[in-house]
């Protein structure tokens, strides 16, 4: 899952666009096989196939891509459908049914998910005050030192808190992709963008499962949540970036 968001490094490399589009495309599948009967996902690949199909033809252009787009959304239905029935293990099954309805198992494999949009929810705009939130204090959350971490701030500090946190996230990223953009190896600007993406693909997913829009998976947030070797992973990545961009002017001049 974070590999994948890699491939940011391979678009400003100079892969086609159109991939990233079909990504996009078979992960909205993926959600949605998980929501709605796997027929009806079916029944739209192939009605959007044939509007896409219709549209080429009238403008000329060959209908060979839509109709292998088509064929590749219609397939990753059924493999998705294959491997969430078939495939997974049940508690990883238990989560991914408790995203499309997070009401099925309260006490059970949706309990994390429900107590830490419980606590997030119930710290307001202002938040409880440092040290003060009940669902973090007295432990309704489960390991929320480590990947729930962003629970605490959202009860604590409220929606202020979190939007502040958030933004210093975003501003760490871009200042991630400025210093990737200014080098001037190649080896560099990719190595760059590569840690950019494993950076923002451990923060969009780790907030996104704590308010309830994403499955639970085992991914830390950067620098926050409790654990030495992300506390390591992290560090070692960012300064060898840093080394790397502390050296460009001896790379240019060679």
């Amino acid at each position: 899952l974070v590999f994948s968001f890699i491939s940011l490094a391979f678009f400003r490399e100079g892969l086609p666009i159109l991939l990233f589009y079909i990504g996009i495309g078979i992960s909205l599948i993926f959600f949605g096989v998980l929501v709605f009967e796997i027929q009806w996902i079916i029944l739209a690949s192939i009605v959007l196939g044939i509007i896409a199909t219709w549209l080429f033809k009238k403008n000329g252009k060959s209908v060979h891509l839509p109709i292998l787009v088509c064929i590749v959304f219609v397939v990753s239905a059924y493999g998705v459908d294959h491997m969430v029935e078939n495939s997974l293990p049940k508690r990883h099954q238990d989560r991914l049914k408790v995203l499309s309805n997070p009401d099925e198992d309260p006490l059970g494999s949706g309990y994390q998910v429900m107590q830490s949009k419980i606590a997030i929810g119930s710290g307001g705009f202002w938040g409880k005050g440092f040290l003060q939130g009940t669902q973090t204090e007295y432990e309704f959350i489960p390991d929320q030192h480590t990947d729930f971490i962003f629970c605490t701030i959202g009860e604590e500090f409220g929606w202020l808190g979190s939007t502040f946190v958030l933004l210093l996230f975003l501003f760490f990223c871009y200042r991630l992709l400025y210093l990737s953009e200014r080098q001037k190896s190649d080896f560099a600007r990719i190595y760059g963008y590569c840690i950019t993406a494993i950076f923002f693909s451990h923060i969009f997913i780790n907030i996104s499962m704590t308010i309830g829009v994403f499955p639970v998976v085992g991914i830390p947030l950067p620098f926050l949540s409790y654990g030495g070797s992300s506390l390591l992973g992290f560090t070692i990545m960012l300064f060898t970036l840093l080394n790397l961009d502390s050296h460009r002017a001896l790379i240019l001049a060679r």
